[in-house]
């Protein structure tokens, strides 16, 4: 294989990758949309899940944690 055909090969192998990078850049940049999406309703979530135990304090006169709220 001469010079000028191995330099388009391996032209076409950097271009190809190239492509690869930016399809995995923009599938992080997706996931770290995605995560920070589900932390957020996590943190939503767990202040319900608190006010909820505060209710439940309120009406039982009792004391119950985070998980002990769970298994009610």
């Amino acid at each position: 294989m001469n010079l000028i055909q191995e330099n388009k090969k391996l032209h076409a192998k950097c271009l190809e990758h190239e492509k690869m990078k930016e399809e995995l850049d923009l599938k992080v940049r997706q996931l770290r949309r995605e995560l920070g999406d589900v932390q957020q309703e996590y943190d939503r979530l767990m202040v319900e899940l608190t006010s909820l135990d505060t209710v439940k304090e309120e009406k039982h006169g009792g004391k119950l944690g985070v998980s002990d709220s769970q298994h009610v």
